[in-house]
């Protein structure tokens, strides 16, 4: 493996190509050259997650399960044919991502609601 990367990008690398070769039969990883395995290793690990400026992940405990929401910004680098490609396996308008919108805009204004009353109710006094 070539892998130049240091500190938590590195681990997360590593965790990758792992992942990867544990899913290959064995006798396959160990009938490529070096360099086959070097170009996998370069191409599983790739560009690390963590490099987004805004990365966002929470896990919160459900009753029976856990939820959890990624959220992650930057600045667009993907080429305008994997946007595309992305778009049509992960379209945005799902009963899903509609029932996780609204739930999220309730929770907005209930919060929102609750500010007001304790607002007013301080300035009452």
């Amino acid at each position: 493996m070539t892998d130049q990367a240091t500190g938590a990008g590195a681990d997360l690398q590593s965790a990758a190509l792992t992942r990867f070769r544990g899913q290959l039969p064995r006798d396959l990883w160990k009938s490529l050259t070096p360099t086959q395995r070097g170009a996998i290793a370069q191409a599983v690990t790739g560009r690390v997650w963590s490099a987004h400026p805004v990365n966002i992940r929470l896990s919160l405990p459900m009753p029976g399960r856990k939820l959890y929401i990624t959220l992650l910004a930057g600045w667009e680098r993907r080429r305008p044919a994997r946007v595309r490609q992305e778009r049509n396996d992960h379209p945005l308008r799902t009963l899903g991502n509609l029932i996780f919108a609204g739930a999220a805009a309730l929770l907005f204004f209930l919060l929102w609601i609750v500010a007001a009353l304790v607002v007013s109710a301080i300035v009452e006094f």
